[in-house]
C-alpha cells in the first residue's frame, strides 16, 4: 500500500510539473501578443480613420496640410510613444536596466 501511494504522489507530482511548465510557455505567448497588440492596435485605429473618406471636408478642416500629411505624423508619433514606452532606456545612455513598461508592471505588482 506504501508503494501504491508513493507512485501516486509522484505522478501527482510529475502532473504539476507538467501543467506548470504548460502554462510558464501559454504566459510567455501571451506576453508576446499583448506587446504586438499594444504596438498595433493604436496604429490600426489611426489608419483606419484616415482610411475613410473625407470628401472635400478635409481642406477646409485641416488647412494647407493634407489628410495623408496628418496621417503620417501622428502614426509616427504614436509609434515612437509606444516605442519610447516598450525600448529599454539603458541602450539609450541611461543607466536603468529596464523599460518604462516593466517598470510599470513591478511597480503595480507589489501592490497586488
Amino acid at each position: 500500500m506504501d508503494v501504491l501511494e508513493t507512485y501516486r504522489d509522484t505522478v501527482t507530482g510529475l502532473i504539476d510539473i507538467h501543467l506548470s511548465s504548460v502554462s510558464n510557455r501559454l504566459n510567455e505567448t501571451r506576453h508576446a501578443l499583448t506587446t504586438m497588440s499594444t504596438f498595433f492596435i493604436p496604429l490600426t485605429l489611426i489608419s483606419g480613420v484616415y482610411g475613410m473618406n473625407f470628401g472635400n471636408n478635409a481642406d477646409r478642416l485641416l488647412g494647407h496640410a493634407g489628410v495623408a500629411d496628418v496621417f503620417w505624423v501622428s502614426l509616427d508619433c504614436v509609434a515612437d510613444a509606444v516605442g519610447m514606452f516598450f525600448y529599454p532606456r539603458s541602450s539609450v545612455g541611461c543607466d536603468l536596466q529596464s523599460s518604462l513598461a516593466r517598470q510599470l508592471l513591478l511597480q503595480s505588482s507589489q501592490f497586488a
